[in-house]
């Protein structure tokens, strides 16, 4: 198999197979009403605070790594598009030593 730009190509049949997204629960959503929209969107922001906790030790880990990593002149490095670099610019506001951060810039 090849992969290409998050997918990989099947020669057998021809097809491109998703590599890098999950098929989506709520399809056709432009022909949800408001309401069930809405009630989707809480149903899977329910989901989070158990996929966190289940997270909890293996984020502890990486935390505890970073810190150390940090406190021996080491480097953050955040790189995003949107919500996620933004996060990365305050924190190198409030922070500045060692954390730096790439964004995406797209046109607006």
């Amino acid at each position: 198999m090849m992969r290409a730009h998050g997918f990989q190509k099947q020669h057998q049949k021809n097809t491109l197979k998703k590599i890098t997204e999950a098929d989506s629960k709520y399809a056709r959503l432009e022909a949800m009403g408001v309401k069930e929209l809405l009630r989707n969107i809480n149903r899977e922001d329910g989901s989070v605070p158990g996929a966190v906790e289940k997270a909890i030790p293996r984020i502890e880990k990486l935390v505890k790594a970073i810190v150390g990593r940090m406190k021996n002149g080491g480097r953050l490095f955040y790189i995003g598009a949107g919500t996620s670099g933004r996060l990365g610019i305050d924190d190198v506001t409030f922070h500045r030593r060692g954390i730096l951060s790439y964004v995406e810039r797209g046109s607006t």
